[in-house]
């Protein structure tokens, strides 16, 4: 009895159980094979932002210009696969921008060094249709397991070599797209507005990793390095030991530097001398011939280059009151 009434009520449950889960599961959604797709190229490169990541750029095809495209963006209905043999190391789906993502675009793959696999390993690259949906047959494929580039470098030199790339990728699809991506920037090229905004959504870091790709990046100014030094002024000083023109003994006995003593008497005797010739040619013509050179001898005879160069600032800026102010009427 108890028997015939659980059939009687688990039969109806059961229906129901299996009603709900079938109007819970998801409804494939049909696509067409598209009229052509390839893998045009792909780029790998190593120590791109830190030593041991490595970048791919994949340069692919994918055309519906027959067909018309999916209602699916690029982004729902294409992976693209970096395969060790059956073991995949990584999926990445494309970005969809201009025209949903379809006809010509660029797809990146990267790893940090930690999670990096084997570098130049025997690998193959995989674009494939979403296996999710409802293609006619099974989902369209491609794969190449032969690279472009497998580069290997310094950062730095990495990161020139990324920039070129991306550029060479832009241009390639400024004329696919008809859309301007690069433009004529700092006597070379630069992304546009639109070139950088598709790929810095497409590749990861490419601001740091390819830096010179961008208008606006920051390049470190490379400056010679100035000579500090005080070696001129040091021959100056020693030059002199031992001439008529060294008075280290009378500044030892009056205690004082002997730069700064032989300053003070050589000016005290030009100054006297300039005033001298000055009141007997009633000029000052002679102070504005002799000024400089006097100056420029004194360096030579033990005067202190600190000294020398201010007494010479002071020469000139009164030659040039002599010549261009005193005695304006203006």
């Amino acid at each position: 009895m108890l028997s015939k009434k659980l059939t009687r009520w688990s039969l109806p449950v059961l229906l129901a159980v299996l009603a709900t889960f079938t109007l819970l599961a998801p409804v494939l959604a049909a696509i067409d094979d598209p009229d052509s797709m390839s893998i045009n190229a792909v780029y790998a490169y190593q120590n791109c932002k830190e030593v041991g990541d490595q970048l791919y750029l994949i340069d692919y095809t994918i055309d519906y210009s027959i067909t018309g495209n999916p209602t699916e963006p690029i982004t729902e209905a294409f992976l693209c696969r970096l395969m060790n043999g059956a073991v995949e190391l990584r999926a990445v789906a494309p970005y969809a921008y201009y025209n949903d993502g379809y006809d010509r675009g660029v797809i990146a793959i990267y790893f940090n060094a930690a999670d990096a696999p084997a570098w130049e390993g025997d690998y193959s690259m995989y674009l494939i249709g979403n296996p999710i949906l409802a293609w006619g047959a099974d989902p369209p494929s491609v794969h190449v397991s032969s690279f472009n580039v497998w580069q290997d470098n310094p950062i730095t030199v990495t990161q020139t070599v990324v920039s070129s790339r991306i550029l060479y990728l832009a241009d390639i699809l400024e004329l696919a797209w008809g859309v301007d991506m690069i433009e004529a920037a700092g006597g070379g090229h630069a992304l546009t507005g639109y070139g950088e905004d598709y790929f810095t959504n497409v590749v990861p870091y490419v601001t740091d990793i390819a830096p010179y790709a961008f208008s606006g990046q920051i390049i470190q100014p490379e400056i010679d390095p100035v000579d500090t030094s005080t070696d001129y002024a040091d021959d100056l000083e020693t030059g002199i030991l031992g001439t008529p023109f060294d008075l280290t003994d009378m500044a030892d006995a009056f205690g004082v530097a002997r730069g700064p003593l032989t300053a003070l008497l050589y000016y005290g005797l030009v100054a006297f001398a300039l005033i001298k010739i000055t009141s007997k040619v009633q000029s000052q013509k002679p102070l504005m011939i002799l000024a400089i050179p006097f100056v420029i001898l004194g360096a030579f005879i033990g005067v202190p280059l600190i000294i020398t160069i201010v007494i010479g600032f002071l020469a000139f800026g009164f030659i040039a009151y002599s010549l261009f102010y005193k005695g304006s009427t203006a």
